[in-house]
């Protein structure tokens, strides 16, 4: 599997951003870039407007970067989704942190890519991990998470075995909180997306803020 690592940096440990660089082409989004810069993550690619870093941090990365784009302050788009249209030959995508911080409309900005490539595209940080899925199903590990919320980012019909509070074929629509907070009580907990598009985002254990990436990411499979 091809997999494409597009670093932001925030709410992201040293050990977390080694560990999923590991065979991933590594891009850093504008601040992204200096966090790779200062925790010492080789760059295959470099992508930003680079004005909320200092010109020492730019100078650096451009010196460093195997390759920079830079882009206009003024855009269409932001940083963020110009590294992912830069990633269309990877079958994996992971955005590291923006979940976290002060400017939560950057973080909700995330979510609307996330839509657009269901079941390939993974956002995450040292607290959590997020996905949307499409016509799939996902198994997370008890051990690995304390909190599994989903919410239906198109109308979703949508089970849960192994969960405080299962579903069977329940169709959740956009808006509904009903799936808020549930938490996994059998050794495994399967999430299943029959129809629509789901958003889970589930809350690590922070006796294990790393996860086993590849193992999870095996989980996904189609409905059956």
């Amino acid at each position: 599997m091809r997999k494409a690592l597009i670093v932001i940096g925030k709410n992201v440990s040293h050990d977390l951003a080694v560990r999923r660089s590991e065979g991933a082409f590594v891009i850093g989004a504008d601040q992204g870039a200096a966090f790779c810069l200062n925790e010492g993550i080789p760059m295959d690619l470099a992508v930003g407007d680079f004005d909320s870093v200092s010109e020492a941090s730019h100078q650096e990365i451009l010196r460093t970067a195997k390759e920079v784009v830079t882009l206009p302050h003024h855009k269409d788009v932001t940083d963020t989704e110009q590294a992912l249209t830069l990633c269309q030959d990877y079958e994996a995508v992971t955005i590291l942190g923006g979940i976290a911080g002060d400017r939560i409309e950057h973080f909700i900005a995330i979510l609307c890519l996330l839509r657009r490539r269901p079941n390939t595209l993974f956002l995450e940080d040292d607290d959590a991990f997020c996905v949307a899925l499409q016509n799939q199903s996902i198994v997370l590990q008890q051990e690995d998470f304390e909190y599994v919320s989903i919410f239906a980012m198109k109308k979703a019909v949508v089970s849960l075995d192994g969960f405080e509070y299962p579903l069977d074929h329940h169709s959740l629509l956009p808006g509904d909180p009903l799936g808020v907070s549930n938490e996994i009580v059998d050794k495994e907990g399967i999430v299943r997306v029959e129809e629509g598009i789901l958003l889970l985002i589930c809350h690590k254990k922070k006796s294990d803020s790393i996860l086993n990436h590849s193992d999870l990411l095996s989980t996904i499979f189609s409905v059956r």
